[in-house]
């Protein structure tokens, strides 16, 4: 039962994203999915962004401000995956002469032009990419699986459970705990930690 992605299986999803028939298509599939990885973002904070809800630093793309659960606002500064996939979507945008839409993930063309991509429709791409990349279990993989493998790869890199609670926008630090998988290898070197005093 995947409950999260290794970064590696990440990998593997953005390059099946990437590889569409349709440059347009694999493109803006590709940021999505890296977004969503790189900011941890509940699928409905990330589609509800706005143009107007992007920080810029130095001309690139550095924090965003979310709505979240509730309607409470945080900011969300972007990590290096998010920013380069936002950098690369909004590029992409504006030499299509896009925003016609308030909205940074919606449709650029089409009847539903302007409005934003629908959860359903991302659930879908996601399913169809996974299983493109040869993904065990693609059927489970879902948008927030994305947000347990940004949790989970946050924690394997030494971060500490409270600031990944302040990322995910969690009110309860219980909540955070469901989304931190921490595998073998770091359990068996906090074991090992723990000073020998048996000499």
């Amino acid at each position: 039962l995947p409950v999260y992605l290794t970064p590696p299986e990440v990998a593997r999803l953005l390059e099946a994203a990437y590889k569409h028939r349709s440059p347009r298509v694999g493109l803006r599939d590709w940021a999505l999915l890296a977004f969503l990885y790189g900011t941890g973002l509940r699928l409905s904070e990330a589609l509800g962004l706005t143009y107007g809800d992007i920080q810029y630093q130095d001309g690139i793309p550095h924090a965003v401000r979310v709505r979240g659960k509730g309607d409470k606002e945080r900011v969300v500064v972007l990590s290096p995956t998010a920013q380069r996939a936002l950098y690369q979507w909004l590029k992409h945008r504006n030499l299509e002469g896009h925003p016609t839409s308030p909205y940074i993930w919606s449709h650029t063309s089409g009847p539903r032009r302007g409005e934003p991509f629908s959860a359903r429709a991302v659930e879908a791409m996601v399913k169809r990419v996974a299983r493109k990349a040869g993904l065990k279990d693609w059927q489970r993989i879902t948008p927030h699986k994305l947000r347990h493998s940004y949790a989970s790869a946050l924690v394997e890199a030494g971060r500490g459970i409270e600031e990944v609670r302040e990322l995910l926008g969690h009110s309860s630090i219980s909540t955070t705990q469901v989304y931190v998988h921490v595998s073998r290898r770091r359990l068996e070197e906090a074991a090992r930690a723990l000073p020998d005093v048996l000499g």
